[in-house]
C-alpha cells in the first residue's frame, strides 16, 4: 500500500482535497472527515456499489452520535431527515444534497470538471459544489446513494448550541453560490414552507386564528416527514428517536429560518 501524508498548502478541507486530488494516482477517491468513525467494511461496500452501478459519484449514509441528551437526540433526528432527503432525491434521479463525510467519486471525472468550478474561494461546500458539476457534465444518473449498514459513517454531535448554529450557518452560507436550479428550487421550497410556519406563529400574537394555521401546518409537515423519517431511523437503528419527531417539528422551522438568513447575510470563515 502506497501511503502519502501531505501538508496542506492552504486553509480548509476543500483546498486540502484539491491538493490531494492532484497527487493521487488511483482511479477512485474516497472522502470523509477527520473526526469520523468508519465501519470495518466501508471501503469494500462503497467501492463494490460504485463499480456495479458505473457511477461518477457515490454518496453514503452519515449518522450523528451519541444521542444521550435531549439536545443530542434532536440533532441526530434532524440530521436523519437530511440523510433521508439525500437518499430519496438520489433514488428518484434528482440529487439535491450530499455530505462530504461519506462520499466517493472518480478522480478523472473530478479533475475534468475542476476547471469549471468557481467556488474554490468559498470556505465550505467541498461536497455540494463538486456534485453540482457532476450533475451538470455527467447527468443525474452519474450520482448515486448507497443504503447499506456497512457504509454508515459516524460523526460527532455538536457539544453546544453555539457550535451547532455555527456549523449549520456555515452550511447554509454556501447556498447563495449554487447554480443548479433543482438544488436552488428545493432549498427555496423548504425555506418558504418553514417561513410560513414561523409567520403564522408570530401573527398569532395579533390574531389568534393564525395559531390554528400554525398548528395545522406543523401537523401537515409531520404527516409528510414521519414516513420518511421512520424508514431512515429504522435503517440507522434509531427507532427510539421517532418519539421526538412531533416535538422537533415545532422547533425545526425557527431554526431553519434563523440559520438560512444568518448564512445568507453573514460571511463565514472556515472553522
Amino acid at each position: 500500500m502506497n501511503l502519502k501524508l501531505l501538508s496542506a498548502e492552504n486553509n480548509g478541507k476543500k483546498q486540502a482535497i484539491s491538493q490531494a486530488l492532484h497527487c493521487a494516482e488511483n482511479e477512485i477517491v474516497m472522502v470523509t472527515d477527520a473526526d469520523c468513525e468508519l465501519p470495518e467494511h466501508w471501503i469494500e461496500s462503497m467501492v463494490g456499489y460504485f463499480i456495479e452501478k458505473d457511477l461518477k459519484m457515490l454518496l453514503g449514509p452519515v449518522l450523528l452520535s451519541p444521542a444521550n441528551t435531549l439536545f443530542e437526540k434532536l440533532q441526530v433526528l434532524e440530521h436523519l431527515s437530511l440523510i433521508a432527503s439525500t437518499a430519496g432525491s438520489a433514488a428518484i434521479g434528482m440529487p439535491v444534497m450530499c455530505n462530504g463525510a461519506n462520499m466517493m467519486y472518480s478522480r478523472d471525472a473530478a479533475l475534468a470538471v475542476a476547471k469549471y468550478r468557481s467556488d474554490m474561494l468559498i470556505a465550505s461546500g467541498d461536497d455540494m459544489f463538486l456534485m453540482e458539476q457532476f450533475l451538470k457534465h455527467y447527468g443525474s444518473k452519474s450520482v448515486g446513494f448507497l443504503l447499506d449498514n456497512q457504509a454508515i459513517v459516524k460523526t460527532a454531535t455538536m457539544p453546544t448550541l453555539k457550535a451547532f448554529f455555527r456549523q449549520r450557518t456555515r452550511w447554509t452560507s454556501k447556498t447563495k453560490a449554487y447554480t443548479n436550479w433543482k438544488i436552488i428550487a428545493t432549498a427555496l421550497i423548504v425555506l418558504m414552507f418553514n417561513l410560513s410556519i414561523v409567520f403564522f406563529f408570530a401573527a398569532g400574537f395579533f390574531m389568534k386564528v393564525f395559531w390554528v394555521f400554525y398548528v395545522l401546518y406543523v401537523i401537515l409537515k409531520t404527516l409528510i416527514d414521519f414516513p420518511i423519517l421512520k424508514r431512515i431511523a429504522l435503517f440507522m437503528k434509531q427507532r427510539k428517536l421517532l418519539w421526538w419527531v412531533f416535538p422537533l417539528e415545532f422547533i425545526y422551522p425557527f431554526y431553519v429560518v434563523f440559520t438560512a438568513f444568518a448564512g445568507l447575510f453573514r460571511s463565514k470563515k472556515w472553522k
